[in-house]
C-alpha cells in the first residue's frame, strides 16, 4: 500500500503513465533477488528473471538499464554459491538471451532510429536541483503525497542497520545496503555536479537524479521490513510484535490518506475553470501552442469518439528526438523554433491517419519548395502526389522539418517509415517469443504445484 500510493508510482500517474507502470512491477523482481543470492540458478527460475526483464523493457528502457547494476551484487553472490558450475552459468546465459529475445521489439527499433539519424537528445536539465528529497521531504500540507512516510521509514531503516547489524542475516544486510546505495546515489548527497561535467549525456538522458532513488524504494520498503522482522524474531516480546505491526499499519494508512489527498487535490486543480491550460498540462507556457486558455476547454477532447480532437485543440512542444541534420543542443530557440515550424504550422494542413501512415494534404497557388511541418528519419518514406520522394528532392530544415516541391492545386504527401528486416524480424520473433511464455506459463505453475503436493 504504501509503495503503490508513494511518488514512485504516484508521482507519473498525470503523466507519463509506461513509466509508472514500470516503476510499478519492480517488486516481481525480489523473487529472482533471492534466486541469484542463495545460488538457485536452475532453469526455471533463471528463465523467469529474463521474463520480468523483458517485460519491464516492455514499459520502458530506462527502468531496465537502472534496474540492473542492482542485481550484481547479489549474482556475484550467487555465482560464488554455486562456484562457478557450468549447468548454472548456461541456465543464466540463458535467461539473458530469453530477456534480449523477450526484449527485441523495443531494442530493435530504437537501436534503429539511433543508428541511422541525428536526433534532437531531450532538455539538458541541472542535475542537482533535480535530486530526491528523501532525506529531506518538502510537506506542502494536504495536497502532498506521502512522501513524509518514505523519509520515516528510510530512517527507521537507517538506525535499524546501525543498532541491530549483528543480528542480521547476510542477505537482509546485502538488500539493505544495495537499497540504501541506490538512495543516497539519487540524492544531493552524491557528487552530481561533478557527475554533469565529466558525463554530460546524463543531463539529457537520465536528467534527473531522483529516478535512482525511485528505483530503489520498493526494496528500501521490503529491506526495512526485512531488518525489523528479523530482530522482532530474536525476541520473545509480544509487544514489540505487536508495536512493528502497528507501526506498519499507521504509515499505510497515512501514506494511503495523503495520496489520496494529493489526487483530490489534482482533480480540483484540472477541473476549475480558472486553471490555464500549461499548469493544468504540467509544464511552461512556452511549452504549449493552442486557441484554448484553460484546462477545462480540453476536457471534452479525452471523451469523444473523434481521437483527432485532442491534437487539433492543443499541441505540446516537444522536440526531443526529432531527426536534424546536425548536432543541436536543446535550449528555448529549439523549442521556439520547433512551436513555429511545427505546432503553428499543423492548422495549414489536413492530417489523416491511414494504414501504417499518415496523408497530408493541402491546396497551393503556386508550384514551389513548400515548407512541411513533417520530419524524416532516414527510413522514412514519402509518397508525393503518387510519387515517391528521393533524398535529394528534400531539403532539411536545421530544427527537423523539410521542404518539397509542390504543385499548383491539390497536393497530397503520404508519410510511412519503413522498418529494416532485422528489425521486423526481431520483432516477429519477440511476439512469437511472449506467445511461448504465455501459453507455457500457466502450465509450468500447475506442474510446479502438483509436485509441491507430491512432496507433502
Amino acid at each position: 500500500m504504501i509503495f503503490l500510493s508513494s511518488n514512485v508510482v504516484y508521482g507519473f500517474l498525470f503523466g507519463v503513465t509506461w513509466r509508472s507502470i514500470a516503476f510499478g512491477l519492480l517488486p516481481l523482481l525480489v523473487g529472482p533477488i533471492l534466486d541469484l543470492y542463495a545460488g538457485k540458478w536452475e532453469l526455471l527460475p533463471m528463465l523467469k528473471l529474463g521474463i520480468y526483464i523483458g517485460l519491464l523493457a516492455q514499459f520502458q528502457i530506462l527502468t531496465v538499464a537502472l534496474v540492473l547494476p542492482f542485481l550484481v551484487p547479489f549474482f556475484i553472490h550467487g555465482l560464488w554459491r554455486t562456484k562457478f558450475e557450468v549447468s548454472g552459468l548456461l541456465n543464466f546465459v540463458a535467461a539473458v538471451l530469453l530477456a534480449v529475445l523477450l526484449s527485441l521489439d523495443t531494442i530493435l527499433p530504437l537501436l534503429e532510429v539511433y543508428r541511422g539519424n541525428t536526433l534532437i537528445p531531450p532538455v539538458a536539465m541541472d542535475m542537482a536541483p533535480n535530486a530526491s528529497l528523501i532525506f529531506q521531504p518538502i510537506y506542502n500540507g494536504v495536497d502532498s503525497n506521502s512522501d513524509i512516510v518514505l523519509t520515516i521509514i528510510v530512517y527507521a531503516l537507517l538506525t535499524g542497520l546501525v543498532v541491530f547489524w549483528h543480528r542480521l542475516t547476510p542477505f537482509t544486510k546485502l538488500f539493505a545496503t544495495v537499497s540504501t546505495v541506490y538512495l543516497v546515489i539519487g540524492t544531493t548527497l552524491f557528487p552530481w555536479d561533478l557527475m554533469q561535467k565529466s558525463f554530460p549525456l546524463l543531463q539529457s538522458f537520465l536528467q534527473m537524479p531522483r529516478r535512482i532513488t525511485l528505483i530503489g524504494t520498493p526494496f528500501m520498503l521490503l529491506a526495512t521490513v526485512l531488518v525489523y522482522r528479523e530482530v522482532a524474531h530474536t525476541q520473545t516480546s509480544e509487544t514489540l510484535h505487536r508495536s512493528i505491526g502497528i507501526a506498519a499499519t499507521c504509515l499505510s494508512l497515512i501514506s494511503l490518506i495523503l495520496c489520496t489527498q494529493k489526487v483530490s487535490q489534482n482533480v480540483h486543480f484540472t477541473i476549475a475553470d480558472s486553471t490555464p491550460l500549461a499548469q493544468g498540462l504540467q509544464t511552461a507556457d512556452g511549452n504549449v501552442h493552442s486557441r484554448l486558455k484553460y484546462i477545462k476547454q480540453l476536457q471534452p477532447a479525452f471523451h469523444t469518439r473523434k481521437l483527432g480532437q485532442l491534437i487539433d485543440d492543443a499541441d505540446r512542444t516537444t522536440p526531443d528526438y526529432v531527426p536534424v541534420t546536425h548536432k543541436v543542443v536543446t535550449d528555448p530557440d529549439v523549442y521556439h523554433a520547433y512551436t513555429r515550424n511545427f505546432s503553428k504550422q499543423k492548422s495549414r494542413f489536413k492530417h489523416q491517419v491511414i494504414r501504417d501512415g499518415i496523408k497530408l494534404t493541402w491546396h497551393a497557388k503556386h508550384a514551389k519548395v513548400q515548407t512541411l511541418p513533417v520530419v524524416a528519419y532516414r527510413r522514412t518514406v514519402l509518397v508525393l502526389n503518387g510519387k515517391r520522394v528521393t533524398s535529394a528532392q528534400i531539403k532539411h530544415h536545421w530544427i527537423g522539418n523539410i521542404g518539397l516541391k509542390q504543385r499548383r492545386g491539390k497536393n497530397v504527401l503520404i508519410i510511412r517509415y519503413q522498418s529494416s528486416f532485422v528489425t521486423k524480424l526481431g520483432t516477429v520473433l519477440a511476439i512469437v517469443a511472449w506467445i511461448g511464455v504465455l501459453i507455457a506459463w500457466p502450465i509450468t505453475i500447475r506442474q510446479s504445484r502438483r509436485s509441491a503436493a507430491a512432496e507433502q
